[in-house]
């Protein structure tokens, strides 16, 4: 019994139409297996190292068949290349190894063909796959104290609340240190429990929430548009090839805010010179997330009009697009 198959046009390589013939031998004789009813061999091999022509293929023939049971036929001994290189009618029936096979097959196993040392798979072989080997350092940048206070609050107010206390103790601290100053007799201990009494009874006010509001973003601008900054500071406008160039920003007591004619009409001071923000920023992503909340489903439009109510982010679209696009909420209630 004997199959063969025409080579595509699109010649592959002599290995691999190689393997293929030992597939399709391999499928034979597991057709004659199952129909004679004898028993077949299942081994399990790892190709994975091959590209997937070849290991699909040497998956198939290792499935049912040993690797002990292929042997090294010579291209003088093998009568499939009667078949694939052509010849006469005359000279194919007087060709008797087509029908018989080769004549080793009739002697004892220790008279066959050896089978050659294959050695070792060369690393440039075109059926290997290549490993490649990526190496990386992950470098974390420390974060400071403020960094780490400013990340750590997932609310706006919160986070408001928080620097509110931080900035109300540190005047509590600056005005007891100027009291000890001013009084020589004034002992550590009985400074201490002034100290105590004097923070216990203070609360937040709406002074202390505004103020730690424009110390949020003073610091936030500091990390993102420090350059414009220095530019502010030193009276000169800020370059061109900024991107908050447009805006024609301005600096007042500290804090960046959008320039232009609108300063000279009767507008509220935050909604005509708005603070601004950088697009991509957690401090962004807790007012927008503020915003949200304050207005429930009401639309792209109008979370955008009320956030330039104080503040300008470059790419405001985009971002409240994009954090509304991350709201489980409204996914929900869709």
């Amino acid at each position: 019994m004997a199959k063969a198959r025409v080579a595509p046009l699109k010649s592959p390589t002599i290995p691999r139409m190689e393997l293929t013939a030992a597939t399709i031998a391999t499928k034979m004789d597991r057709l004659l297996r199952k129909e004679l009813e004898l028993e077949l061999h299942n081994l399990s091999s790892d190709s994975t190292r091959f590209k997937t022509f070849v290991a699909n293929r040497i998956s198939a023939i290792l499935e049912h068949s040993q690797t002990s049971q292929w042997r090294y036929v010579h291209s003088t001994l093998n009568p499939a290349d009667h078949v694939s290189r052509g010849q006469t009618v005359e000279a194919f029936l007087k060709y008797e190894s087509w029908l018989s096979g080769p004549g080793f097959l009739l002697c004892a196993q220790d008279q066959w063909p050896k089978n050659p040392d294959p050695g070792m798979l060369d690393i440039d072989d075109p059926e290997v796959k290549r490993v490649t080997q990526v190496h990386f350092i992950q470098a974390q940048e420390p974060k400071n104290a403020t960094d780490k206070l400013m990340t750590h609050y997932s609310s706006w107010t919160k986070l408001k609340r928080a620097v509110a206390w931080f900035l109300k103790l540190k005047d509590l601290l600056k005005e007891l240190k100027a009291k000890r100053k001013e009084r020589n007799t004034l002992n550590e201990e009985s400074g201490m429990s002034q100290f105590k009494k004097t923070f216990k009874g203070t609360h937040l006010t709406c002074e202390d929430l505004t103020k730690a509001e424009t110390e949020i973003v003073k610091y936030c601008q500091k990390q993102r548009f420090i350059k414009d900054l220095v530019m502010l500071k030193e009276h000169q406008r800020v370059k061109k090839s900024s991107s908050l160039y447009k805006l024609n920003p301005v600096l007042q007591d500290g804090v960046m805010r959008v320039g232009g004619r609108l300063s000279r009409t009767a507008m509220p001071d935050d909604s005509k010179q708005q603070a601004i923000l950088p697009r991509v920023s957690h401090i962004t992503r807790l007012v927008l997330g503020h915003i949200h909340d304050v207005t429930p489903q009401a639309g792209r439009n109008h979370m955008l009009a009320q956030v330039r109510q104080r503040f300008w982010i470059p790419g405001a679209n985009g971002a409240t697009r994009r954090f509304l696009s991350k709201c489980v909420t409204c996914k929900k209630l869709q």
